[in-house]
Order: structure tokens, then sequence, then C-alpha cells
């Protein structure tokens, strides 16, 4: 934070070392008494703002990880949502599913921070994505449940629901073995291929 401050602090430090030596030399004569400050202040200032100036690459390190941490958010305010709707749902197996994917799923994005920060931003991303569709389906598969006799083949979708439910918290589970072994190509092959672009909707 404080190097977002370098300029500011910079000039602060200038109008210190100025004001106190003009000071100090109040006896002196007026080109050294002016001219000293300056001289001294310009070198405080500069030598203060290199020491706190981030680079562009900092900036660029910085932006990013305010991004993945942003992305890391969403994916955590999407499953506290999930987890809500899954209250609804009577099958013990589902909501004990989707329970465990609320808890992995972070603690993944944790590790991932942990170890591999450079990976932090796409995976939040397609674990975003991936979560999205888990609450929407969770709700859907509420509403099934709920009210059977508004869809067609109703027991037909609710097993496709819970096949989908358990195969994403099976690929969350894969997931975090991956990088707790530190498997990080094998994970982001996981990341790629395995995991569906969606879950399923439940529709009919």
């Amino acid at each position: 934070m404080i190097r977002r401050l370098a300029a500011p602090l910079a000039i602060l430090v200038a109008i210190a070392v100025f004001v106190v030596l003009f000071l100090l030399l109040s006896g002196a004569g007026p080109a050294l008494r002016l001219g000293a400050p300056v001289l001294l202040a310009a070198v405080a200032a500069t030598g203060t703002y290199l020491m706190l100036a981030r680079s562009e690459h900092q900036l660029q390190a910085d932006d990013y990880s305010s991004d993945a941490r942003a992305r890391v958010r969403e994916v955590e305010a999407t499953l506290q949502k999930t987890g809500t709707a899954a209250r609804r749902i009577r099958d013990p197996q589902v909501r004990a599913a989707v329970a465990r994917a609320g808890e992995v799923v972070p603690e993944l994005l944790d590790r991932i921070a942990e170890t591999q920060p450079s990976s932090l931003y796409s995976s939040a991303a397609r674990f975003g994505g991936h979560v999205t569709s888990l609450l929407g389906l969770v709700e859907k598969y509420a509403d099934i449940e709920q009210h059977p006799e508004y869809y067609t083949e109703a027991p037909r979708l609710l097993a496709d629901g819970r096949a989908a439910v358990e195969r994403f918290d099976q690929f969350a589970l894969d997931s975090i073995r991956l990088v707790t072994q530190g498997d990080m190509a094998e994970y982001q092959a996981n990341l790629d291929t395995v995991a569906p672009p969606e879950l399923p909707t439940l529709e009919g």
C-alpha cells in the first residue's frame, strides 16, 4: 500500500527537509539559506520516491493479484449461495456433496494462491463458471424435488442432477489432491479437459 503513496510521501519529505534546513540556516547568507535546503530537499525526495515507487512489473503483479482475488471472492460468494439453496434439498447425498464442494473449492484456491499464484486467476475463472452452473443445478434440483408433478420424468431428472453434483464434488476433490501433491501440470490438464464446461441443466 505504501508504494502507492510514493509520490505524495516524496513531496512531504522534500517539504520537511526544506523547512528544517531553512530554519537551521537562519543565520547564513541568502544563497546558502535557500540553495542548500532546495538541493537537499530534492535529493531526499528523489531518494524517497526511488525507494517506494513501484516498477511496471510490480504494478502489473499487483493488478493481477487484485483481479485474481476478486475472482476468488466471486467463487466463494456463489458457493455460499449454492449452500443456501441446497438447504431446500431433501436428498442427504446431494446436500453432502454440495457442502463438501463448498469447503474444497475455496481451500483449493487458497493452496493455488500459496503454491502457484500465477495460476490463481485462470483457476478461479474456470471454477467461477463451474460453480455458477452448480448453483443453477442445485436450485433446479430443489424445485424438482419439491414439485415433481411440474416436470416430465422427474425421477430421471433428479438422478441426472444427483450424478452431476457428485461428479463436480469428485472433480473438486481430484483437483485439490493434484495440487497438494504438487502435480500442477496434471491439475491444469484436469481443469482443461475433465471438468465439463457446464453442468447439465435439468429441464423437462
